[in-house]
């Protein structure tokens, strides 16, 4: 089938890039499909339709969360009317040829975000009192049944550990997963003068002038206990106190900072943290940094790891990211084992504190192409081929 002739509805639950990453993904997906010759429509819950190729099933609902049964009804509505040749699903409806979900496998989630709690009783807690979510059960049986009792829908994991995850969840055959890694939009090059100028800043914060010989970490994510910033604060003070230079630590993202200033001033390094908020745009920031970290607990296939990549940063992660399936540890950046693994995270960062080291991991990741291996048109051009597969298979059983 030629790529021109297909016509592809994405699912989503919203498209609004300034809700996070995974609405991003979504709209980068969209538009990238349709520059490389695929007619795609992406089909959110709720929200105000953007233009020919964005539509909402329920534009002017202002309700929080809508059932998935009345999800599954209106799709199948508009379905009616508006026919595509594939229905790419990031939500677990019935329907579905393609189910790729952003956030990964539901069941999975449920037992990192458990697993990032600190105390055993809690955590212990956390995964045997989860369905007390109803939306969050809700939508693991809906995965559940999609995947246990449709033959016929594809996985499309965004990394090998999601892969592995709905192997050891739902018991899927090889045929039924598809790795397709995660991919986004390259940054553009921000300018100079608004690197420095942010550089600058962050110094100040810190007490130090424009000058100093400092190494800047960049930390960014909204939910600061599931990527593993508290975890992080008593490693990066260990590092801290056995670096030659000092080392400051940029926390970007909307949640609320306090627990996290508390630890830093507990460990006797609240000067070394300086929280920015949410930044609108993580390029400059990341620029001006010498290196990202994210200590995560659960990320299929973190956005701000893959972004650092493509502007030629080293990084420190978690095997728990799918993202490190991009990553050689010891040549491109560093890959601890979880956010508790204390002395890892520390020899980590220490050895990021080193120029040399840095510059020898940001030469590795521009000489392996890391740049258009994390991009959304590699990430397209893999989903088409899946795309073209799945057509066959339902052309040869018709």
């Amino acid at each position: 089938m030629e790529a021109k002739s297909l016509r592809i509805t994405i699912l989503a639950e919203q498209a609004d890039p300034a809700r996070g990453g995974a609405e991003r993904s979504v709209r980068e997906l969209t538009e990238e499909l349709n520059r490389q010759g695929i007619e795609t429509t992406l089909l959110t819950i709720t929200g105000i339709p953007d233009g020919s190729s964005i539509h909402s099933l329920f534009p002017d609902s202002r309700a929080r969360r809508i059932p998935l049964s009345r999800i599954e009804a209106a799709l199948q509505e508009y379905l009616k009317t508006h026919p595509c040749s594939l229905l790419h699903s990031t939500l677990p409806v019935r329907g579905a040829d393609v189910y790729q979900p952003r956030g990964g496998s539901w069941k999975q989630a449920v037992l990192q975000h458990a697993e990032s709690y600190p105390d055993p009783i809690r955590r212990f807690l956390k995964k045997r009192l989860h369905f007390l979510n109803r939306r969050r059960t809700q939508y693991l049986l809906a995965e559940h049944r999609l995947l246990t009792t449709d033959e016929t829908v594809v996985a499309a994991a965004l990394s090998e550990s999601v892969k592995t995850h709905f192997i050891r969840h739902y018991n899927l055959p090889p045929q039924r997963i598809a790795v397709i890694p995660n991919g986004i939009r390259l940054p553009e090059a921000p300018a100079p003068e608004t690197v420095a100028d942010f550089r600058r800043r962050m110094l100040a914060a810190a007490g130090l002038p424009p000058s100093a010989d400092a190494v800047v970490f960049l930390f960014a994510a909204n939910n600061f206990r599931l990527k593993g910033l508290y975890d992080f604060i008593a490693p990066f003070a260990d590092a801290v106190r056995k670096s030659p230079v000092p080392l400051l630590l940029v926390i970007a993202g909307r949640d609320n900072p306090r627990k996290a200033r508390n630890l830093g001033w507990l460990a006797g390094i609240e000067k070394n943290l300086i929280f920015t908020g949410p930044l609108p745009n993580l390029s400059t920031a990341l620029a001006a940094a010498d290196a990202a970290v994210l200590p995560t607990w659960y990320d299929p296939s973190s956005r701000f790891i893959l972004e650092a990549l493509a502007m030629g940063k080293p990084v420190l992660t978690t095997a728990l990211n799918g993202a490190s399936d991009f990553i050689q540890s010891g040549r491109h950046g560093i890959l601890v084992e979880h956010p508790r693994s204390r002395g890892q995270i520390t020899d980590g960062l220490l050895q990021l504190a080193d120029a040399k080291v840095r510059a020898a991991f940001a030469q590795a990741v521009l000489q392996d192409n890391l740049q258009e291996q994390v991009s959304i048109r590699r990430h397209v051009r893999q989903l088409i081929s899946l795309y073209k597969q799945i057509l066959s298979r339902k052309n040869t059983s018709l």
